[in-house]
């Protein structure tokens, strides 16, 4: 006799399409293959919440506001309401929060009614000690995307390590006059583009005989930074596209990804995407990349924040076509054995399903497997 199916609730703390958000899209298609009954809540009514209407999961805005943090901290009780009608209304079997923001609120109105997983995706340092003290309390179910962001809220609670599975982006390479080089994803401070820009006037792109690349877009964050970006940039050969859903379209017109973050980076989804397109990367040693970027043999690591620094190893790749189809390679190799989707989706559902309660465990047999979503845009 089958159990019947998990009744979920995902919720996510932006309505926005982030690095974070696209997880839980790429996670969607698994949990329905399952039998599983999703419902996916966000503050808005936004990109989110479409894409999961489209994938055929219930898709509901709580309508409250995580921005400013003031506004949000008013809202606070509000929210725990809503979220506690939500999860007794549709009889709830396991909450899923997506985000640190709504940690607080979810484990409140979760109390006695379900279990708790979270899913982190990145540090938060002005909330770990608050986050990890109501984790330990719900006695809930975390799971982290890198040993760095798993690393502060070691004191607190353990964590299970799943680092981010990715769809394929190999695909035909897209053949353009000159080389390409790119950054690829949201644009903020933290992610570095105004560093790539400077790196770009150092390299003396003439002699190279290359093309810049900077696409994404001002998600989370002020969009000044953006503007800042493009004016620092005039006068530069470096195009600036606008967001892509299918960062495979992208990473096939390049011939070198650049992930310059200044700040601490759990992993960043380009990086394994690039690999699984085989295009060379070099990014920052920073955060959770060095886990998943072996120097000098998956990828080259620079100083974060060096523009010069950056200069020399995008001019060192791009004058040495032998080492780029060293990398290249070897890249994707790493892909196929830690990074694919697949393997990812079972990993994190099967942390879902034991945190379920016993009716909801057993996994109903004969079932395909899940549909790989089309490629989506690296935040």
């Amino acid at each position: 006799m089958l159990c019947r199916g998990v009744n979920i609730l995902l919720l996510d703390q932006y309505g926005e399409l982030g690095g974070a958000q696209l997880c839980l899209l790429d996670l969607l298609p698994a949990i329905l293959a399952r039998r599983w009954r999703p419902l996916v809540a966000a503050p808005e009514d936004g990109p989110l919440l479409s894409r999961c209407r489209a994938m055929g999961a219930a898709a509901e805005p709580i309508r409250i506001r995580t921005r400013p943090a003031v506004r949000f901290a008013l809202d606070s009780m509000a929210l725990i309401r809503r979220l506690r009608a939500l999860i007794e209304r549709e009889r709830v079997d396991v909450l899923y929060i997506n985000g640190p923001r709504l940690v607080p609120a979810g484990v409140r109105a979760a109390r006695n009614r379900c279990p708790v997983v979270f899913h982190c995706h990145s540090v938060f340092p002005r909330g770990t000690a608050l986050v990890g003290r109501m984790l330990r309390s719900a006695g809930a179910t975390v799971i982290a995307s890198s040993e760095f962001v798993a690393r502060p809220l070691a004191p607190y609670v353990s964590t299970q390590v799943i680092h981010n599975g990715v769809a394929d982006h190999a695909r035909a390479r897209q053949p353009s006059a000159a080389p390409r080089i790119g950054v690829l994803g949201r644009i903020s401070p933290e992610k570095g583009q105004a560093v790539f820009v400077e790196a770009v006037r150092l390299v003396q792109p003439q002699r190279l005989e290359c093309r810049f690349v900077i696409c994404g877009a001002p998600l989370f964050s002020d969009p000044s930074y953006a503007g800042e970006v493009r004016r620092a940039a005039a006068g530069l050969p470096i195009d600036f596209l606008e967001w892509q859903d299918d960062a495979s379209v992208v990473l096939a017109s390049l011939d070198l990804l650049v992930v310059p973050s200044t700040g601490e980076e759990s992993t960043t989804r380009a990086i394994p995407e690039a690999f699984s397109a085989g295009v060379p990367v070099i990014a920052s040693r920073t955060g959770g990349i060095p886990e998943i970027v072996d120097d000098g043999r998956t990828g080259v690591l620079v100083t974060p924040g060096s523009a010069r620094e950056l200069a020399q190893a995008i001019t060192g790749m791009m004058e040495s076509p032998r080492k780029r189809k060293e990398i290249a390679p070897a890249a994707r190799r790493e892909y196929e054995q830690r990074f694919r989707l697949d393997p990812w989706r079972v990993q994190v559902l099967d942390v879902l399903e034991a945190a379920a309660p016993e009716a909801g465990r057993r996994r109903p047999p004969g079932l395909p497997p899940p549909p790989s979503p089309a490629g989506s845009q690296t935040a």
